[in-house]
């Protein structure tokens, strides 16, 4: 996730009054913060399902990629 200047959410704002400063942690100038991601990439590299979410609180249940996992497999052979 990237943001501009002057196009800076109110969490970033709140972050740099707290002495949050994005651009010194990430050591790059950049305003960016990782996703959370969970891909699930079948043998011919085709990208299947995703799960992502900025909110990192928020993530799938892992039996949700296994169900997935066996869907591929039963398809496959």
């Amino acid at each position: 996730m990237r943001w501009e200047p002057g196009a800076l959410p109110v969490r970033v704002t709140a972050g740099r009054r707290l002495g949050i400063d994005l651009e010194q942690v990430n050591g790059d100038g950049t305003w960016r913060l990782p996703v959370p991601a969970r891909f699930v990439i079948d043998r011919q590299g085709i990208i299947r399902a995703v799960d992502a979410d900025p909110d990192y609180t928020r993530r799938s249940e892992p039996a949700r990629t296994v169900e997935i996992l066996k869907e591929l497999s039963r398809a496959t052979g």
